[in-house]
């Protein structure tokens, strides 16, 4: 497997943040967090988060989800670490969830699409609360991230090289997040736009195959 890191949620580098992510699959409603520690950032309330690192956690499930698989990613906090008002968020997110993984913010991408075995293919279809422009991302980035016990890691693909994350940007022009904005992407089938090809696509994560 090669070296490959996740940045599909930025940060600013100075800055330490909390996403929320849920799946809706099937009859089901996925939750969970992610805790991100900037490359430059100092540490969070002295726990153990590398600086420059994404901590994934999953939560707990819910009736309700949507018959064509659906996931959302949300800002819910960006500020400096020592913030009460963060610090207290991720106290409860570390009380009441799972860490299933940790990952680098730096993307390496690969080119190539593993994709494994019957994986569950999200594609990007809209970002809501940013303010930037962000269309000419959709049906461009796509994961996957199997829900199950143990809970993996995502696996994340791009038509766009050097693509910083899932909000746009790349090294020289960071991508342009506020607190509040949300990615959605959608469930699709194989013959859909947005699904990887291994002639035309890169990826990073959690090697699938």
């Amino acid at each position: 497997m090669p070296a490959s890191v996740v940045n599909q949620i930025p940060i600013d580098h100075t800055k330490a943040g909390l996403y929320s992510w849920r799946a809706l699959i099937g009859s089901t409603t996925y939750t969970g967090h992610v805790v991100v520690r900037g490359s430059n950032a100092q540490p969070i309330n002295g726990w153990g988060y590398p600086a420059g690192t994404e901590t994934w956690y999953v939560g707990a499930s819910s009736s309700g989800g949507a018959a064509n698989p659906t996931f959302f990613l949300t800002l819910e906090a960006m500020s400096d670490p020592d913030d009460k008002d963060l610090i207290d968020a991720i106290e409860g997110v570390r009380n009441n969830e799972t860490d299933f993984g940790e990952v680098a913010m730096v993307p390496n991408w690969v080119e190539g699409a593993p994709l494994g075995e019957d994986p569950i293919i999200y594609t990007l279809t809209d970002i809501s609360g940013g303010s930037g422009q962000y269309t000419q991302l959709y049906e461009k980035v796509s994961f996957q991230m199997p829900i199950g016990t143990p809970q993996v890691l995502p696996t994340w693909y791009t038509q766009i090289p050097g693509l910083a994350s899932v909000f746009g940007g790349s090294s020289q022009s960071p991508p342009v997040i506020q607190v509040g904005i949300e990615a959605k992407l959608t469930g699709i089938g194989s013959s859909d736009p947005g699904y990887p090809s291994s002639k035309s696509w890169y990826w990073f994560g959690r090697d699938p195959s």
